[in-house]
């Protein structure tokens, strides 16, 4: 993308011309310029307050991210996975079952290993997290994760069926 999409001046025509990742990514970017320079916790605070028409753009565009990155465990490694129980309610909210479903097990998982994992971030460093990656049972996970339908689409759907009202929400910021 070389510019930023302004989503506050798109129409219905341009949005459904785009592509997927391009218009989540630009409802994103709406969300994160009251964030930057929040302090993580405080952020994610603000992004659990988000009405539901807005927080999926958010909490489900870091999901995918952080598990196309680095997997599940990533995710959870990651402040990101803080959001783990939202990000759950949000990609039932957009439609993805089978997405949700692999994020409630993953959730357990994780639930099950946080003691352990919290051994491996005591050091805070690489080797900490390349190691946590061998005791985790995440992994499947992320294959069956990578095998099912971008989330990009489902959250551009959400855009394109509420892109006024969207626009309505951010404009009223």
């Amino acid at each position: 993308m070389e510019e930023d999409i302004n989503l506050l001046s798109l129409t219905n025509n341009q949005a459904a011309d785009m592509e997927d990742f391009e218009l989540s990514l630009a409802a994103y970017q709406l969300i994160c310029k009251p964030l930057k320079g929040v302090k993580m916790e405080k952020a994610q605070e603000q992004v659990r307050k988000l009405p539901v028409l807005i927080r999926p753009l958010y909490t489900v565009l870091v999901l995918q991210s952080e598990v196309e990155n680095g997997g599940f465990n990533q995710y959870f490694w990651n402040l990101s996975g803080k959001l783990a129980s939202e990000a759950l309610d949000d990609v039932v909210y957009l439609g993805a079952k089978q997405h949700a479903a692999l994020l409630k097990y993953a959730i357990m998982i994780e639930k099950d290993e946080s003691p352990m994992m919290a051994e491996f971030k005591k050091p805070q460093n690489w080797d900490s997290f390349a190691e946590s990656y061998k005791h985790s049972e995440l992994g499947p996970l992320d294959t069956e994760f990578y095998k099912l339908t971008k989330l990009d689409k489902f959250r551009a759907n959400h855009i394109r069926k509420y892109l006024q009202e969207i626009q309505n929400y951010f404009q009223a910021q």
